[in-house]
């Protein structure tokens, strides 16, 4: 028998929460939230961006469970799951609902709703974007009664935060549509939700929410604003001005560059929080610069992490090392591949590439130049710095990297590749892109497993037994001091391979405005993780 339980201890009553050197805490207002993203729909399985998600995992809806700022998986809307063992790679858990939380329509929250968004979700024809948290689950689950749920999955590390990302949905309002359709549905643009803010109207630019006064007690009870907006402000000059001029009160991911005039306004502050994000140079190893390892390895060494870094993110960024982020607790800074640009000529020359007609650019034994075209996508901000950064560093070692900026669609088609009748052809040498993980469960299979060689997203088309049985062990084991030498290899040995070169790890940075409290620095959630606490300092 294995068993996990977690309950609800104390409760929190935000109103008289003491506010520290802000004075006394003072309900009431509105805050209002400005970001580049254009918000299209509250519906969880269509939702793709992050700041979307956060909208509706922590103002709209009652996930199952809710991370803490330490990312400890706290009951929520369940008031209590438990797991048991069956056989030696299944488990059986089951989840009490609470019975105090109802739909924002004044319906019951029920484990019918749970049951009803997990199979839709699972459903391949909804194309909900963390399908891959749901894939260990048996596609039945089993509903015990109106507050109690049971799933059969395979034994699998951080499953529970299946139900962090996924909110329930009411299938009282779904009516019973086709996974197919859902995404289509007029809950996406009508949303009734469950949470500690109701749905209230929406424009062009904007949403609107307002406190949800029956929220219960024990989970926070009613938010502490009677109101937040989410305006859509697509261009930065713009959304800083917003800000430093008080007509909004949050500004999300602002741009290193705008940092310092933000912090001397005085009108406003900088928030940040580490985001489980990696940004990384993609090397399509089924061509002859990439396919060995002398040459991987020799680029790696070649690129000056904390110059790019210091002088193109604003020194906000964390160097990159492998895969796993800082956000993550198997995160191993151990793994890096050091700036070494001699040792990288060395690797090079061992590889068999050459200056052999003393233009700067090494040629291998048939005279073929070291030149590939190094790709980013239009519009990408900071990345086309990167990459101008980045052949400037490796035309120090002999490479020749050229730029190539296109627009976005069309690099997702080259570096995702086309089927074709002889297989997937793939249309870039290499290219910058990002990758953000879920913050518990992490799974590379689908960018790095020979296995996916041929799907979509395994760009690089790298191929190593020892990673795959790596991938493979990670995915099924459940101990976490089984899975830590298992996570330390894993990262060491993609440094040496270095089939992705990992330039480094994301940073969230929002701009807020003085008057709005209750955001603390750090939280790896990002500024909405504590919305139900957020307050308006008034004179």
């Amino acid at each position: 028998m294995l068993a996990i339980a977690a309950q609800l201890s104390g409760c929190v009553d935000r109103q008289s929460a003491p506010a520290g050197e802000d004075g006394p805490l003072q309900a009431g207002g509105t805050a209002v939230i400005g970001g580049y993203v254009d918000i299209r729909t509250m519906n969880p399985i269509a939702t793709i961006t992050d700041l979307n998600k956060a909208i509706e995992r922590y103002a709209l809806y009652a996930p199952l469970v809710m991370l803490d700022a330490s990312l400890t998986p706290q009951p929520w809307l369940a008031e209590s799951w438990d797991t048991t063992a069956v056989g030696t790679d299944s488990l059986e858990l089951t989840f009490r609902l609470r019975r105090d939380v109802s739909w924002h329509d004044g319906r019951p929250t029920t484990a019918h709703d749970v049951a009803s968004t997990f199979r839709i979700a699972r459903d391949p024809r909804a194309a909900y974007v963390d399908a891959a948290a749901l894939l260990p689950y048996a596609p039945e689950p089993e509903v015990v009664d109106s507050f109690t749920i049971r799933f059969r999955l395979e034994r699998h590390p951080d499953f529970i935060e299946a139900f962090f990302l996924l909110p329930p949905l009411p299938s009282h309002v779904l009516g019973g549509v086709a996974a197919a359709d859902v995404t289509r549905h007029p809950l996406g643009t009508q949303p009734v939700g469950n949470g500690p803010f109701k749905f209230v109207r929406r424009s062009s630019q904007e949403w609107v929410f307002e406190a949800n006064d029956d929220f219960p007690a024990e989970l926070g009870g009613r938010p502490n604003l009677d109101r937040i907006v989410y305006r859509t402000i697509p261009e930065q000059t713009s959304l800083i001005t917003e800000l430093l001029t008080g007509r909004i009160d949050l500004a999300v991911s602002i741009r290193p560059p705008q940092v310092e005039r933000i912090e001397d306004s005085g009108a406003a502050r900088i928030v940040t929080f580490p985001v489980p994000n990696w940004v990384f140079l993609a090397l399509n190893t089924r061509l002859p610069y990439f396919d060995q390892r002398d040459e991987r390895r020799a680029i790696a060494m070649a690129i000056d992490r904390h110059a790019l870094v210091d002088g193109i993110m604003g020194g906000f960024n964390v160097t990159g090392a492998a895969s796993v982020t800082p956000v993550h607790r198997a995160f191993d800074e151990t793994s890096a591949v050091l700036f070494d640009p001699d040792s990288a000529r060395v690797l090079l020359e061992r590889a068999g590439w050459r200056d052999r007609d003393g233009d700067g650019v090494r040629e291998d034994a048939t005279g073929r130049p070291f030149r590939f075209r190094l790709k980013v996508w239009q519009g990408a901000g900071s990345y086309r710095e990167l990459a101008e950064a980045v052949q400037a560093q490796l035309a120090r070692v002999g490479i020749a990297a050229q730029p190539e900026v296109v627009e976005f669609n069309t690099f997702l088609a080259h570096v995702q590749g086309r089927e074709t009748a002889a297989g997937r052809v793939r249309e870039f040498d290499a290219a910058i892109g990002n990758w953000t993980d879920n913050m518990l469960r992490k799974d590379d299979s689908q960018l790095l497993h020979s296995r996916h060689r041929g799907n979509a997203r395994q760009w690089t088309g790298f191929n190593s037994p020892r990673i795959d049985s790596l991938l493979d062990a990670i995915a099924t084991e459940t101990r976490p001091e089984a899975a830590a030498p298992l996570w330390q290899n894993y990262q060491a040995e993609l440094s040496a391979e270095s089939p992705i070169i990992f330039l480094f790890y994301g940073l969230g940075i929002n701009g807020v405005h003085e008057r709005l409290r209750g955001l603390p620095d750090g939280d790896p959630r990002g500024p909405l993780g504590t919305i139900g606490e957020w307050w308006i300092r008034r004179p």
